[in-house]
């Protein structure tokens, strides 16, 4: 594990899965409290991409409508 404070304090949280390499685990509700901070921002296909592969599980978040990228 990293010693970098960040790693530290999302392992501390749970969101970090050690199986996958680090891999940054984020809940589904997180993301849409998230989302909904940024009502007018529109993410990009490639952003999108990004943050639907960091959801624990992408098909129980509510999507903003435009958003093209759904799921695993």
């Amino acid at each position: 594990m990293s010693s970098h404070p960040l790693h530290r304090a999302l392992a501390a949280l749970g969101y970090l899965d050690s199986r996958a390499k680090r891999r940054i685990v984020l809940p589904p509700d997180l993301v849409e409290h998230a989302l909904a901070r940024e009502p007018h921002r529109r993410f990009t296909r490639e952003e999108q991409e990004m943050i639907v592969r960091a959801v624990a599980d992408p098909s129980v978040v509510n999507w903003p409508e435009y958003w093209e990228v759904r799921g695993r």
